[in-house]
């Protein structure tokens, strides 16, 4: 399933009282994975299998969610956590807000395209 009107009013949401640009988180994900929350890449590179509507890496997310929560994310459940829609939102939008845009290719992308990760 893709992208629906929840992931989108999410996103803005979170990004309402911060200065990450909603847009920009948007199309960051679009960039990644069409805004499906199970698509899976980057099956071959050396450092892992990236899912999930932000397409993280297992490393990077175990480290970004303990940051979010205070706990790692639970790896032993039988849905892998990086496909959990609102938590995914959430570790991407505290990766943007604290200057970690550029560990995305697509964000790194953007930025070189003139795109701004804040608001004016």
């Amino acid at each position: 399933m893709g992208i629906t009107g929840a992931i989108i009013s999410f996103i803005i949401f979170v990004c309402s009282n911060s200065p990450v640009d909603s847009v920009f988180m948007i199309e960051l994900m679009m960039r990644e994975s069409e805004g499906v929350a199970t698509a899976v890449g980057d099956q071959d590179a050396p450092t892992g299998t990236s899912v999930g509507l932000f397409q993280f890496q297992h490393d990077t997310y175990d480290w970004a969610y303990e940051k979010v929560f205070g706990e790692g994310p639970n790896w032993d459940a039988t849905d892998d956590p990086r496909t959990n829609e609102v938590r995914s939102i959430m570790v991407a939008h505290w990766m943007l807000e604290n200057g970690y845009a550029e560990m995305w290719t697509a964000g790194r992308e953007m930025i070189s395209e003139g795109l701004e990760v804040e608001c004016d």
